[in-house]
């Protein structure tokens, strides 16, 4: 979402603390100009990166998931989408951004935070839209089980504990149950707890050797592990690189403190392009390697769109454009439900029009694009808002620190 799950909110760069409230009836005023604030120094290029992380993560489930036959023509069209699961290698790296870059910018203004606090806080941003998210996707089993008595394997002690739980990434039984997009979030919240240890290792010993030492360890994770899907896909350590990437950009975006030249910025895009073709070429023959080139071409490709945001041109305008701003605002009310509304319409679909051919399956697609998008527009406006606004209300207590 997140991941920031991320999968996440926006991005605030402000490290400026709100003055104390004293009345319950002036914390309105304060969460939105908060909010204002916010909107005002959010980076909006990363907004819209992560709107294109879940755009394409969205066109790869709607081929991976679409269990009918299709016509050759409409089946070339949804393969062409393949390669969007990197989209997953995206979100992990600009995890590791913005939850460093809050930490850089917090420590800047004075400002800090204990663990306890600092996991609470990101239980708090993921949790809450996410179990709701559960309870949509079993609603269908449950009635189905309630009416007729037909089980479900999703409808399990084990499967609903673990997930509630953020564990289900560590069982096979478990990685893919109830949303099989699910097993990212487990991981991201595996994420939140090294980042502490990985943000101190990179202050004290350097952000390179935080990379080098995340990359070494995956390796040897992978060489262990085998082919067990929860051990290469629900355990931390495949694919933490791609975090400690992000990670590294944030530290690099806040001590540069002056944007690329052009020519930098384009030899970035051109390395970029370098490492996602290669991994793209031979993403079948090593996964580590694949997971590696995918993160480290994303990564290059933030920091340019980062050094570009500074200088107000360039790249970045294209990732500020209203449309992808929003996706990426609403990223993670799409990544939870857009599995259940993909499934949902396309039954429907399917039960009105039996045979509808390549129109009628291009149609269906775009239906069920467009289907997706509403859902996770709604489910962003009923759910997942209410919790950013909750998050902002809480914070808006909470005194400012004295200043010495």
């Amino acid at each position: 979402m997140s991941v920031d799950a991320q999968i996440s909110a926006g991005l605030s760069t402000d490290g400026r603390q709100d003055p104390s409230v004293g009345s319950e009836g002036s914390l309105a005023p304060v969460v939105e100009a908060r909010q204002n604030a916010a909107r005002k120094d959010k980076l909006s290029s990363v907004d819209g990166l992560r709107g294109m992380a879940v755009g394409i993560v969205i066109l790869f489930h709607l081929y991976e998931h679409w269990p009918e036959t299709l016509s050759p023509l409409t089946d070339r069209v949804l393969r062409a989408t393949h390669f969007g699961y990197t989209g997953v290698s995206l979100f992990f790296v600009l995890s590791g951004f913005c939850l460093s870059y809050s930490l850089l910018r917090r420590e800047a203004a004075g400002r800090s935070s204990s663990f306890s606090s600092y996991m609470a806080s990101r239980f708090h941003r993921i949790a809450p839209p996410y179990y709701i998210s559960i309870l949509l996707y079993l609603l269908v089993p449950s009635v189905k089980w309630l009416t007729s008595g037909q089980a479900s394997d999703d409808l399990t002690w084990r499967q609903v504990t673990s997930h509630l739980m953020f564990l289900h990434g560590f069982r096979e039984d478990t990685l893919y149950g109830i949303c099989a997009s699910y097993w990212t979030l487990a991981v991201e919240m595996q994420f939140y707890l090294v980042l502490p240890i990985l943000y101190f290792c990179a202050k004290k010993f350097g952000v390179t050797w935080v990379v080098v030492a995340a990359a070494l360890s995956s390796l040897a994770w992978a060489l262990n592990s085998g082919d067990t899907r929860s051990m290469t896909h629900g355990v931390f350590l495949a694919r933490w690189t791609e975090f400690a990437l992000g990670i590294a950009v944030a530290f690099w975006f806040v001590r540069a403190r002056e944007p690329l030249s052009p020519t930098g910025e384009g030899t970035l895009l051109g390395a970029s392009g370098v490492f996602l073709a290669s991994a793209a070429a031979f993403a079948s023959r090593n996964e580590f390697s694949s997971n590696l080139q995918f993160g480290l071409g994303y990564a290059l490709l933030l920091s340019a769109i980062l050094s570009s945001s500074r200088r107000g041109r360039g790249i970045s305008t294209l990732f500020e454009r209203p449309w992808i701003v929003l996706a990426g605002q609403i990223s993670y009310s799409l990544y939870l439900t857009h599995v259940f509304s993909q499934g949902k319409i396309r039954v429907l679909l399917y039960r009105l029009l039996p045979n509808p051919g390549v129109l009628g399956e291009l149609g269906m697609i775009l239906v069920t694009l467009i289907t997706i998008w509403v859902g996770g527009w709604v489910f962003y406006q009923l759910v997942e808002r209410h919790f950013l606004r909750s998050i902002d209300l809480r914070s808006s207590r909470k005194p400012a620190p004295e200043v010495h």
